[in-house]
């Protein structure tokens, strides 16, 4: 049997991360890593999640080894942005004048030239 060992200090940061981090994937490790600490056995973690056993026990790896850190999602395959940094900024500005006119913001970036 393996189960996660946490200080108090660990405990209240993985609990704060479970109840208010934005991303779902980072507050359900934090509550692995609870329930392991609560006794939980790594079978039943993994029922809970419906994920292999496996990627709790990388997940319980990654813990030992790098911390709150190990939590994060590593960088994902994907296309290249369309827009630079710079058209981005443009974006969001024009966000902000015309939340409602999707129509106005798409051609003030297609036709800036």
């Amino acid at each position: 049997m393996r189960y996660i060992a946490l200080s108090e200090e660990e405990r209240i940061t993985l609990g704060e991360l479970f109840k208010n981090h934005w991303n779902a994937r980072q507050r359900m490790r934090a509550h692995a890593l609870l329930l392991s600490e609560r006794r939980f056995k790594i079978n039943d973690i993994a029922n809970i999640y419906l994920v292999d056993r496996e990627t709790v026990c990388s997940w319980f790896d990654h813990w030992e080894r790098l911390g709150i850190v190990g939590l994060q999602d590593g960088p994902r395959p994907g296309r290249p942005q369309k827009l630079g940094a710079e058209e981005q900024v443009r974006v969001r500005q024009l966000f902000e004048v015309h939340a409602r006119s999707l129509k106005t913001i798409v051609g003030e970036v297609l036709f800036k030239y």
